[in-house]
């Protein structure tokens, strides 16, 4: 009886290769973890993006106030709709970022911690500024370092 309860134990082992197992497990953990790096670049493109949006709409708006101005139809309301709509769009993004920058800071740390630090500080004044919080540095995107 023992005999092929050892031989099911040593069929069931050579099936299931811990070792194996191991190197799937850690596989996925990096394919995550790259999935994660992606999504946070492209999510930094999308500030650069919606910045030079930004940009842009204040430009066209103070040339609309300045040929107003010139035209004499200063009291005419300038809408700022656009403008505020990047705004928050922005907001939303330097929030997501910050977020994940967060998440993934100790795989960033390693690779290059002065400029994951140089981050966190750079976050912690922008993320104030989209949480509206107070200027000591944010506990949301910013931990102290060793």
């Amino acid at each position: 009886m023992f005999e092929i309860l050892k031989v099911f134990i040593e069929q069931v082992f050579k099936l299931v290769n811990i070792e194996n197992l191991l190197k799937e497990r850690d596989k996925r953990k990096l394919s995550s973890i790259g999935a994660d790096l992606f999504s946070l670049y492209a999510n930094l493109n999308a500030i650069y993006v919606t910045g030079l949006q930004i940009i842009a709409e204040i430009e066209q708006t103070l040339d609309r106030w300045d040929r107003y101005r010139r035209e004499k139809r200063a009291e005419e309301p300038i809408d700022f709709y656009k403008l505020k709509e990047l705004v928050q769009i922005q907001r939303r993004n330097i929030i997501w970022f910050g977020q994940s920058f967060v998440s993934l800071s100790k795989y960033l740390d390693v690779v290059d911690p002065k400029t994951a630090r140089t981050v966190a500080l750079f976050l912690s004044t922008k993320g104030c500024v989209a949480t509206q919080c107070s200027p000591e540095p944010s506990r949301l995107f910013y931990r102290a370092r060793s």
